[in-house]
């Protein structure tokens, strides 16, 4: 039936404002000078195109201005069809009957959402970080608003990798993100309790695991699993109670029991068999890059478990965390770089090897991001990173692209980035293992893995490596070249694009856990000087850091919502400790004891404070 195809719908174009002056006309022919006013015209299916034409007629004085709103909206109910077994239109029809009804929503509303836009944008912009930098980090988010992102009418968020390429939110390329979960965390929330966790859809209960594709492919990927439960745990900080944690919980745990039963059988905190992941192909032996990331789901769900009350079981995946990583640190580092280990019954296995591949630090990387700290030996891992961008970083990738021809020229001659793996001590015989086109990933530019090592360049106290990759990435996406707004994978708009929002919230040292009512700030560049936005669990608002002399000055100001505070944490230049703090919210004084650890700041308030809109908490630290 016509009216249940997907492009089927309705569009509008309207003025905003008092009919007076107003003038409009719809026709199957341009019109003919002055406009003649109608209400409403019928498109034909003869194929003629309908034109029409809306505007005011008005009468400026010298010096006198006016301004004309118009309205272009659009109304299509039906989403394409997808594998899945819930409803399939748009959420947004369940809202609005017509093009029509959004245009007069639109013009009712006008100046709460353009003010409150135009909010956002002054408030990211008002930072003392680069122009820049604040563009590249942050265009990526415009990924939800394009065709790889679809709101149903049951409310359930789904998303393709890239427009029209890769049913299911697939969760180990979604996996790499955090833009959803810092800007909008009702999307990933949706996700774990609509989908995740969902039984029939992308969960099963039974046994834990996490469907990979949720309804369009039931197996799972390792990658994909435990990077679930660390974007679980993101989504819990940014919620402003446990509500959330305390209806996820009893899946989050199946869901990591279901790793550990299925890959580490043996309890030694190291994943082993076929472990499928993002690369599209079942890996085998020891792998950093997987085995590391499932470390880091072990702490991630350690610490949900502690928030739940079971300190026995988050002892349990402590201690089985701290065995892998012993083993990583002592087994698979050659000195330089973290490796994969070959299983011995599968030689033909694909995977890296020797080869220093750009993804082997993502726990670690996805660590910082949620508040977990170093969970790798921090001196190999700062060996491990300097030899990433020695080896594999180059201004003109070129050269090295030519060497081993297949793959796709996401960068191309010319131009720099991060490539996917090197193999400084030989062992590029792996490119030739599997499926040629997915070793062909080994031998590419993708944009979301390159954002996720650059995340960890700057939360590892890398900064200029990690500032002249965005640098770098910036430039590669120049306008003048290509679309600024769409950083290609397999897809246009591709999602795990959205990790470059990582790089962003590394530069802040940002840190916060709502329901604790903590939040923590340890800027990576101009620290004694330094101003920049931030996302809460109820709001969003500036940061701004200052030193003079002996004291450090913190200013936390909402723009729109509230903060609700009971904790928090500033880094100190280093060697040096607090002798004072004091803490107000505009001008009203706030009890609050302080300890150190090492040149942190941490700051408890005795009873937790509500910080309203435009509302200003200080700190001073004195030192």
């Amino acid at each position: 039936p016509l009216e249940d195809l997907n492009d089927f719908g309705s569009m509008a174009l309207a003025v905003v404002g008092a009919p007076s002056g107003v003038q409009a006309t719809a026709s199957f022919e341009p019109p003919q000078g002055d406009l003649s006013h109608t209400a409403t015209a019928a498109a034909s299916f003869s194929g003629a195109p309908l034109i029409g034409a809306v505007g005011r007629r008005f009468t400026l004085q010298p010096g006198e201005k006016t301004e004309v709103r118009f309205v272009l909206s659009w109304h299509f109910p039906n989403a394409p069809r997808f594998p899945i077994s819930t409803a399939q239109g748009r959420y947004y029809g369940t809202r609005f009957k017509s093009a029509a009804d959004v245009a007069q929503q639109i013009a009712s509303d006008c100046d709460e959402l353009t003010s409150q836009t135009r909010l956002w944008r002054d408030t990211w912009y008002d930072s003392s970080l680069p122009y820049w930098f604040l563009d590249r980090t942050f265009l990526n988010a415009s990924i939800l608003a394009t065709n790889t992102c679809y709101l149903f009418s049951d409310g359930r968020f789904y998303g393709y990798e890239g427009v029209y390429h890769g049913h299911g939110t697939c969760n180990h390329v979604w996996g790499y993100v955090q833009a959803p979960g810092r800007l909008f965390p009702v999307l990933e929330r949706r996700l774990r309790e609509m989908v995740d966790y969902q039984p029939g859809v992308g969960f099963e209960p039974e046994i834990g695991r996490i469907r990979q594709r949720s309804e369009a492919r039931k197996d799972d990927a390792a990658d994909g699993q435990s990077g679930c439960i660390f974007r679980t745990y993101l989504v819990h900080q940014m919620q402003p109670d446990s509500a959330f944690l305390q209806r996820v919980y009893p899946s989050v745990k199946k869901a990591m029991n279901y790793m550990t039963n299925t890959y580490d059988a043996d309890r030694d905190g190291i994943l082993t068999g076929p472990q499928f992941n993002t690369l599209d192909a079942a890996w085998y032996g020891k792998i950093t890059w997987l085995s590391l990331h499932y470390g880091g789901a072990l702490r991630a769900t350690a610490a949900m478990a502690e928030e739940m009350g079971e300190t026995a079981y988050a002892a349990q995946c402590r201690a089985l965390a701290d065995k892998g990583r012993q083993y990583i640190e002592d087994k698979l580092f050659n000195g330089e770089y973290f490796f994969h280990e070959a299983d011995p019954e599968r030689p033909e296995s694909p995977g890296v090897y020797n080869g220093l591949e750009y993804s082997q630090l993502l726990g670690q990387s996805w660590a910082y991001q949620v508040g977990l700290g170093q969970i790798i030996d921090p001196e190999k891992a700062t060996t491990h990173l300097e030899s990433l961008w020695g080896y594999n970083f180059s201004t003109d990738v070129g050269p090295f692209r030519e060497k081993y021809q297949n793959g796709r020229w996401y960068a191309m001659p010319g131009e720099g980035g991060i490539i996917a793996c090197t193999w400084p001590y030989g062992g590029d015989e792996a490119l030739k293992k599997g499926h040629a086109h997915f070793a062909g990933y080994l031998n590419e530019c993708q944009p979301g893995y390159e954002w996720a090592a650059t995340s960890l360049l700057m939360w590892h106290g890398m900064q200029d490596r990690a500032l002249a990759h965005t640098r770098t990435m910036h430039e590669r996406y120049d306008g003048a070249k290509r679309n600024p707004w769409n950083e290609v994978e397999w897809g246009d708009h591709y999602s795990r694009s959205m990790a470059s929002y990582g790089v962003f919230t590394a530069i802040c040292g940002f840190e916060h856990h709502g329901p604790k009512g903590y939040i923590a700030f340890s800027p990576r560049i101009t620290p004694a000087d330094f101003r920049a936005p931030f996302t809460s669990a109820a709001g969003w608002g500036t940061f701004s850091q200052k030193r003079s002399g002996r004291t450090q000055t913190e200013r936390l100001t909402p723009r729109w919502g509230q903060l609700t505070l009971r904790q928090m944490a500033f880094d100190l230049p280093a060697g040096k400790t607090a002798r004072r703090v004091t803490v107000d919210v505009d001008g009203r004084d706030l009890d609050a004891a302080y300890r150190m650890r090492k040149n942190r700041v941490i700051i408890t308030l005795a009873q937790a404070a509500r910080v309203l809109t435009n509302e200003e908490l200080v700190v001073k630290i004195t030192w």
